[in-house]
């Protein structure tokens, strides 16, 4: 059965969908904000990582609202990287 969005404050690291991200770590998702109400959740030291194919990460920036969370990190088959202006990236 599906756990709250308060199990998120337990995990090492969170997984989440995406339909694109650009290279800042904005997150197009379905519309529902669900994951945008479930991010700041987690605790410091939490990697958020979106999950795509490589043509969904694009290179200009994505429209966001206010209340839009931005990923750390994104997979793909071929690899991981962190983000630019990830709180994880060197210098951040």
């Amino acid at each position: 059965s599906p756990l709250p969005a308060q199990a998120v404050a337990e995990v090492d690291a969170l997984i989440v969908p995406a339909l694109a991200v650009d290279r800042g770590g904005r997150r197009l998702g379905q519309g529902g904000g669900w994951y945008d109400r479930m991010l700041p959740l987690r605790h410091d030291g939490v990697l958020a990582f979106a999950l795509l194919h490589p043509d969904e990460l694009v290179e200009g920036p994505l429209p966001t609202e206010e209340h839009d969370e931005r990923v750390d990190a994104v997979i793909t088959a071929q690899e991981w990287f962190l983000l630019e202006g990830s709180r994880f990236a060197a210098g951040a």
